[in-house]
């Protein structure tokens, strides 16, 4: 496997080649635990009119469920970002499936909403180390022109979790009700863990500083006013979202608003989510003649034009299915690109503890998911149009915020209160 390590190369090097396997084979594997996350996501979806029913709630009130997991992941990067940077991304791993095991007798066990709320928020503290550690893994091992590329090639590995966890998801609940969809996730983390113990690398950390909680917050702080990290995350943060943001009300509008049955939904929800994976392909073969953030930029005014126009469109007429299912599938395309792109670049000017630069990163990520899914409960959200308002917004921002550190970069400032002044056309 190429390397490019940040602290010892000569180690992680020998680490590395240590590995039985080859690199095609690594990214497959890295990918399949990276896998755990997002299908403890998606699987869930097709429950939540069983759930509604049985517990005599509405389906937007499930949508905390989502949120408690966002924020479950928010806090359990911050946690382990320094950890793996003191003990490398394996023992952190395995503490992290450990978590994620117990997590899952609390969820089937629920009886009401706010304690599977909190079983989920449980739950994603432990499965947010498996797309950490991967994560670092990547930046640790493979030079900074391959990196886009490989992240790409995770992104097309989770997004097949919104084709085929639905469709696992809603066949479970044919066969043996919602709970069994728990007991799925905890054979799919036992496969994890012991492809975590026999094939993960086992990259070195650093002992050799003491645990520091302040020196701890201090990096944090130090990586937050890096302006480069600071604006792709932020950009990674709100295009990012909307996916989740569209997830979380998507049985709203496919089975109550378009009247499918479950397993249509399934399958429509399967083929929005295959946007992913073409856009991950369509990226990789992009890369080699557009850099990446043009590709980012014009995948941004992608999404802004055709999320803003159906929810133009949605305000004078109702959206057939084919309609739907297109302007999500164009719009999960887009994603597929700006996601691997916005993570290369917002950690590209780090060669030191990445597992805090990354674990901040997706920290972000998963706060704004969470604000998103928020939003989608309190605003009670019953009509398509309405999920597209907030979907736009939340794309104006993320090109907005491409834009103005384009602006920062061609006329070098330094202070954020200087770009409205420019953007002003005041400092021309």
């Amino acid at each position: 496997m190429p390397s490019s390590p940040p602290k010892t190369p000569s180690d992680t090097q020998a680490q590395v080649r240590s590995a039985p396997f080859t690199p095609t084979t690594s990214i497959v594997l890295l990918a399949m635990i990276a896998l755990l996350g997002p299908l403890s996501m998606g699987i869930f979806l097709p429950a939540f009119p069983h759930i509604s029913a049985e517990w005599h709630i509405r389906s937007d009130q499930l949508a905390l469920t989502l949120s408690a997991y966002m924020m479950g992941t928010a806090v359990g990067q911050l946690v382990y970002g320094p950890l793996i940077d003191r003990f490398g991304p394996y023992k952190p791993l395995m503490v992290g499936l450990g978590i994620y095991s117990v997590s899952l007798v609390v969820c089937y066990l629920s009886q009401n909403v706010e304690t599977l709320s909190i079983a989920r928020f449980i739950q994603a503290l432990g499965a947010c180390a498996s797309g950490l550690a991967t994560r670092v893994v990547v930046r640790s091992t493979y030079p900074a022109n391959q990196v886009s590329a490989a992240f790409s090639t995770l992104t097309l590995a989770m997004a097949i979790s919104p084709i085929l966890s639905p469709i696992l998801g809603d066949l479970l609940i044919d066969l043996k009700g919602w709970r069994s969809t728990f007991l799925a996730l905890g054979g799919f983390a036992a496969l994890s863990a012991l492809v975590t113990w026999c094939w993960f690398p086992r990259l070195p950390g650093d002992l050799t500083t003491p645990f520091s909680l302040k020196e701890t917050l201090q990096q944090y702080s130090d990586i937050m006013k890096n302006k480069t990290f600071l604006f792709y995350t932020l950009i990674l943060s709100f295009s990012g979202a909307c996916p989740v943001i569209f997830a979380s009300a998507s049985a709203f509008v496919f089975m109550d608003d378009l009247h499918l049955s479950r397993f249509e939904y399934v399958l429509a929800f399967g083929f929005c989510g295959s946007g992913l994976v073409v856009g991950a392909l369509i990226n990789k073969w992009l890369l080699k003649t557009i850099p990446s953030d043009r590709l980012i930029v014009i995948s941004l005014l992608g999404q802004f034009l055709i999320v803003a126009g159906a929810a133009f469109y949605t305000e004078w007429r109702h959206l057939t299915l084919n309609e739907l299912v297109g302007v999500v599938f164009l719009f999960f395309g887009f994603q597929g690109l700006v996601s691997p792109n916005a993570t290369a670049l917002s950690m590209s000017e780090f060669k030191d503890h990445i597992g805090i630069v990354s674990s901040l990163n997706l920290s972000i990520s998963m706060v704004v998911m969470a604000l998103g899914t928020w939003l989608v409960s309190l605003l009670k959200v019953n009509q398509v149009s309405d999920l597209f308002w907030i979907m736009t917004a939340f794309t104006l921002l993320a090109f907005a915020l491409t834009f103005v550190y384009r602006v920062r970069l061609k006329f070098n400032i330094s202070h954020p209160l200087r770009d409205v002044y420019l953007l002003l056309g005041e400092g021309k």
